[in-house]
């Protein structure tokens, strides 16, 4: 931000994310930012994963975009910034990730988790990673929280 207020880039900005940013989060340690995003036109669909520079500029972390289901159009980081879950609407499921010391990501074992049938799950996000919901018993029932090799 300049002196008087203004926004300004940031070193690099804009920052390239596929095809089509369907979503966005942050971690909650601001080290990591992860952007879901339809990467060609045929729906090969990903999370973009970056890490945050001490001046805002996004560096692209290796193995990025980590696939996903069928058009993920939420995406939220846990509260301890361990996971990262996206979901994916025309899949009708939740995948979950392990975030890796580097800000990659590993997938879940267990995952994907099944959500039922609706044309948009991105309101159930929230949902999958907070004690409060009750969707939260139902995603950490089934996920051990294994990380796949």
């Amino acid at each position: 931000m300049g002196a008087d207020g203004a926004l300004t880039p940031v070193p690099g900005s804009p920052f390239s994310v596929g095809k089509t940013i369907l979503s966005l989060a942050v971690d909650s340690h601001g080290g990591f930012v992860y952007a879901t995003a339809e990467t060609n036109p045929y729906f090969f669909n990903g999370v973009f994963a970056y890490s945050i520079g001490s001046n805002g500029s996004l560096t692209l972390i290796t193995g990025s975009p980590f696939k996903t289901g069928h058009e993920p159009f939420g995406i939220t980081v846990d509260q301890n910034g361990k996971f990262v879950y996206v979901c994916n609407s025309m899949s009708n499921n939740v995948w979950g990730y392990h975030i890796e010391s580097t800000g990659g990501l590993r997938r879940i074992s267990g995952d994907p988790f099944a959500v039922g049938s609706s044309a948009s799950l991105s309101p159930w996000i929230p949902r999958a990673v907070s004690p409060t919901y009750p969707l939260a018993p139902t995603l950490k029932s089934k996920a051990s929280h294994k990380t796949e090799p």
